[in-house]
């Protein structure tokens, strides 16, 4: 919500980050930030991706041969923000997994619950509880969660319920 705070700290962060031909982020996020709001906001543009991506193109080189299966999750700010939806899907598979599609992926993905750090209510823990409910009715041994927030978020719905024993 303080625009001169960010624009003060996104003008440092892009000078520092400048001299890199590619930034790699882990954070779905930082992603968007970097990717898209530096460059609406500050008219800087980066070269970002987030890893999935830069893994995707080297698929070749996954040594890993994971077993089991799991479940995706998309994240809004991957997905629906950043349009990226098959990349990790394609590096978990070649990692081994076997993939187990939720009812809801990709665009019409529920999201994690709590799309900002705002609010954390029980109209959010609904969405959160129809999400994991979700990824527990595809019988997957692991939901795989791209977005350190989402994890941060579903994590907590399952302390709320682990006295219920439901996650």
């Amino acid at each position: 919500g303080e625009k001169e705070v960010f624009e003060s700290f996104g003008r440092q962060n892009a000078e520092a980050l400048s001299k890199y031909e590619t930034i790699i982020t882990a954070c779905p996020e930082c992603y968007r930030t970097l990717a898209i709001e530096y460059k609406d906001i500050l008219g800087v543009e980066l070269n970002v991706k987030h890893i999935s991506e830069v893994m995707a193109e080297n698929l070749d080189k996954i040594k890993s041969k994971a077993r089991g299966s799991v479940t995706y999750h998309d994240s809004c700010r991957l997905g629906r923000f950043m349009n990226v939806y098959d990349e990790p899907r394609a590096v978990l598979e070649a990692a081994g997994y076997s993939l187990v599609e939720m009812d809801d992926t990709k665009e019409d993905a529920l999201c994690c619950g709590v799309p900002t750090w705002v609010t954390c209510n029980d109209e959010n823990k609904k969405i959160r509880e129809k999400k994991l409910e979700q990824a527990l009715s595809t019988g997957a041994e692991k939901l795989v969660v791209p977005c350190p927030k989402c994890e941060i978020h579903l994590k907590c719905l399952q302390v709320d319920k682990s006295e219920e024993g439901k996650y």
